[in-house]
């Protein structure tokens, strides 16, 4: 992983022009292709950017461009995560990808001379989320975290879940709560203030010789950072918690470049939060490496044990990290292809499709070995593609998101999950469930969520 600036010039006949510069990150492999993260790179910037007031926050509360999108992202990690799957699913009681729950969503009152029609549906599904104010979540590692606190959504972990130890402010990171835009544009839905603007097939622009020469270059940040994911950081996937402060910003999309030639600063041997947040220090002018000398190393370990389901008082699948990037659970091409042999009962095709493998299924025991494997065959983990539904089958999304996986490697964990079913069948229910969510057994789970949990 790596970052840096690029400048370029545009040389037009005899004219050379000084392109603005902008800045380049490579980052993990995407083993999530074109899902999107509940909440993105560029919602977290443009949340910065607003209140830095680089931009102006929208008049109006719209809810195809506002209000949708955080709905919608909470069922497309139903191809990464099996909890979200149960609950956000296709079918599941939160599938927000059902065209009549999502019409009564986006209806607002018409007049204040009737009761407002869905305003207690839409109150269900505001409550349903974790409170931007929420604060004691969790007294850590002194005793279990809060149930209620847990199953609100997104149930996804915050930046210090496992770091604290006493219940306080700190807590409220535990969990990730809703962004204080997120809060906002929510708030306004849920009082009826916003415009019914829903389109059941809303027109969008895919190619980007569609859009005006002007219009193209936002496009191209936008489009980068919309696949990049916020949240959590811990430390994170492509980039980290830097990205918060509007002091790395010179303008929506345009790190703070440190000046050529000019020497970082020196921060002693000791890198405390005064130093950190001090004028001139590592928040503000960047250089090479900057903004990904923060993640973890090497990112292969952090990828193989920042999985979902530590609080296994709650749920063996949730809460999760950053399953649109690192999936959870997953639909293999093996079940795919049973639940597209019309030839089969209908039965064993709708449990083909409700089975969700591990998609950590193929690293070793043990944390340190499954940390070097990964490092050593990060190349052959699955990377998920989309496929066409059944033609018979017009209840499932149209789109199916599946695991694919080299011949080789198909063939080996093909082999493995039969000698899994073997076992599996003679386990007790708690044991199916860690079996199901990817662990050996209850002492590796242990052993992983110490890992988090820093004991």
């Amino acid at each position: 992983i790596a970052d840096g600036p690029v400048h370029a010039k545009v040389v037009l006949g005899d004219k050379v022009f000084e392109a603005d510069p902008a800045w380049v990150a490579s980052a993990p492999p995407n083993y999530g292709q074109n899902l999107v993260g509940w909440r993105t790179m560029d919602d977290l910037m443009r949340e910065v950017w607003t209140n830095a007031g680089m931009l102006k926050q929208p008049e109006k509360v719209e809810f195809q461009r506002d209000i949708l999108p955080i709905l919608t992202r909470l069922n497309e990690l139903q191809w990464v995560n099996k909890g979200f799957f149960a609950t956000f699913g296709k079918g599941a009681p939160y599938d927000f990808s059902d065209q009549a729950l999502l019409e009564k969503l986006a209806t607002a009152p018409l007049s204040s001379d009737y009761p407002d029609p869905y305003a207690e549906l839409r109150r269900t599904v505001f409550n349903s989320f974790r409170s931007a104010n929420s604060v004691v979540i969790s007294d850590g590692t002194q005793g279990p975290a809060v149930s209620s606190q847990i199953t609100q959504w997104p149930m996804i972990y915050g930046d210090l879940y496992g770091e604290t130890v006493n219940a306080g402010d700190n807590a409220a990171s535990t969990y990730l709560k809703l962004p204080a835009y997120f809060d906002y544009v929510l708030t306004c839905w849920v009082n009826g203030e916003f415009v019914s603007d829903y389109q059941l097939k809303p027109k969008s622009e895919h190619q980007l010789s569609k859009l005006s020469l002007q219009e193209q270059p936002k496009m191209l940040d936008k489009a980068n950072m919309h696949y990049c994911l916020a949240d959590a950081f811990h430390p994170g996937c492509e980039l980290t918690w830097p990205m918060r402060h509007a002091s790395m910003y010179r303008a929506p999309y345009r790190i703070r470049e440190r000046a050529k030639g000019k020497n970082a600063p020196y921060y002693g041997t000791k890198l405390d939060q005064q130093r950190v947040l001090a004028f001139g220090g590592p928040l503000y002018e960047q250089g090479p490496g900057d903004l990904t000398k923060w993640m973890a190393l090497p990112w292969q370990g952090d990828t193989a044990f920042c999985r979902s389901g530590y609080d296994k008082e709650y749920d063996p699948f949730m809460p999760t990290y950053w399953p649109a990037r690192v999936p959870n659970n997953v639909l293999t091409l093996s079940d795919y292809n049973i639940v597209a042999d019309k030839t089969q009962p209908m039965a064993l095709r709708i449990a083909a499709f409700r089975n969700r493998p591990s998609w950590f299924r193929q690293l070793p025991d043990g944390v340190e070995n499954a940390m070097n494997y990964m490092v050593a065959h990060f190349n052959e983990m699955g990377i998920l593609e989309a496929k066409d539904r059944p033609d018979d089958l017009d209840w499932l999304p149209e789109k199916l998101w599946v695991e694919n996986l080299t011949d080789s490697k198909q063939a080996e964990l093909d082999e493995a999950y039969k000698v899994f079913l073997k076992k599996y069948a003679k386990l007790g229910a708690t044991d199916k469930l860690l079996q199901e969510a990817g662990w050996f057994n209850e002492e590796q789970r242990d052993e992983y969520a110490t890992i988090v949990k820093g004991e």
